[in-house]
């Protein structure tokens, strides 16, 4: 994973392995937030330029 930063990164680390093998499924909701930041960046993107 990535390294370089110390204990802040291990602290999110630790938080992401709760939230996500906690339950025992994959963090899914992660992805779909990542596709919906994408998506929206897109969209103002191409909003812009058209002006």
């Amino acid at each position: 994973m990535i390294s370089g930063q110390g204990q802040e990164d291990d602290m999110s680390y630790r938080q992401f392995l709760s939230s996500g093998a906690g339950e025992g499924t994959p963090p899914f909701w992660i992805v779909v937030i990542a596709l919906i930041v994408i998506v929206g960046v897109a969209f103002l993107v191409s909003r812009a330029r058209r002006r």
